[in-house]
This record gives structure tokens, sequence and C-alpha cells, in this order.
């Protein structure tokens, strides 16, 4: 159907069903939609802060078609992935640098001291949930990368932990992904967002 023949209130039902589909409990993904907003410089030590602006979103996810990564010309690769969801839920227009942060788990709560480099969790299925190298693991506001998982209850950091000790506290894990390319259907009722595991 031209979309040139749609009434405003016919392009409202299409944007309030696609929205109530990506939105479904039994399809919907958490993920953090980052920006980076600034860098700063330390000469002192060679190193370069970053700043990120974040909007945690619910999303839809799916893997692209082998007929999509042949059509693409060498921009989609056997692998990809894309996220699909309200293009209202961002104030701005999505950029390469972007990065989305995957939730791959909550469940169940860690312990972990100030300078340690293992963390040990109960009920928290981290194996069973595919917890891997590379993985974020957030408690507050500190992140740590996730170096290794060692049993469904315990896991090892890349560096010692820089937060203070922390016991029976809630965390969230997180896989991240960078833009690969984005889509905006034309009555703005779902952006697409395809990703790439970042690193790889």
């Amino acid at each position: 159907m031209p979309l040139d023949i749609l009434t405003s209130i016919e392009k409202a039902q299409i944007k309030r069903d696609v929205k109530d589909l990506m939105e479904d409990t039994d399809f919907r993904y958490k993920i953090l939609y980052r920006r980076l907003a600034s860098s700063s410089f330390n000469p002192s030590t060679g190193t370069t802060t970053p700043t990120w602006t974040e909007v945690a979103i619910n999303a839809y996810r799916g893997d692209h078609s082998a007929r999509e990564i042949a059509f693409s010309n060498g921009l989609l690769k056997v692998g990809d992935q894309f996220y699909v969801f309200d293009p209202a839920l961002l104030s701005f227009v999505p950029r390469g640098d972007d990065r989305i942060w995957h939730n791959v788990t909550e469940t169940g709560t860690v312990d972990v001291d100030n300078g340690a480099t293992t963390v040990d969790g109960v009920a928290t299925k981290a194996q069973a949930h595919g917890v891997q190298g590379g993985d974020i693991l957030r408690i507050g506001a500190v992140d740590a990368v996730i170096k290794s998982v060692t049993s469904d209850l315990a896991f090892v950091l890349r560096t010692g932990w820089t937060g203070s000790n922390i016991t029976n506290s809630a965390f969230a894990i997180y896989r991240i992904f960078e833009n690969v390319n984005w889509l905006q259907d034309p009555i703005a009722a779902s952006l697409k967002v395809s990703v790439r595991r970042a690193g790889s």
C-alpha cells in the first residue's frame, strides 16, 4: 500500500501495532544503546577515558538471513544480528561508533572484593546463560571485563575489581555489539540496527 494514501490515523495504528510486537515479552530483549559523549586524555598516563550516555531499551532481536548477507554488498557478515525498536526511544540518529550492550543475564547475586579478579555467585547460572570472556560485569556504576567463566557460580575478571567490596549484590552482565548499519521505515514505526560482536 503506497504511503501517500495512508491517513494519519492509519499510520498511527501501524506504529502502535509495530510497537506492541517489539515490546511483546516473548520476543523482547533488554539492551543499553550507548553513545560516546566525550573523552578526556591524561598526558601523564597516556590513557583516554571515554564518557558514554546510554538509553535502556526493550528491543526485538534477530539474525540476518543468508539472503540479506548475500545482497548487502559485503556490509553484513555471517553471525551479524539486528535489533528492532521504536525510534522515538532515541533522541538522536544512530552513528557508526555507537554501541549496543545486550543484557546476557542478571540472575542471582555476586560477591567480589576490591582488587580481586575472582567473582563468586549465588544462583548465577553463568555458563547456562552463555556468559563469555569479553562480556561486561556491571555492579552499580562500576563495570569490569570478564576474562573467563569457570563454572555456573564463578568467573574471572581481566583486571582487579575497582569498586568497593561487594557481598550478595545484584548485577548485570552485558555483551557489546558495534553498529554496522541502520534502517528506519518510511513512517518511523521501527528502527532496525544491524550489529556485530565488538572485537570480532
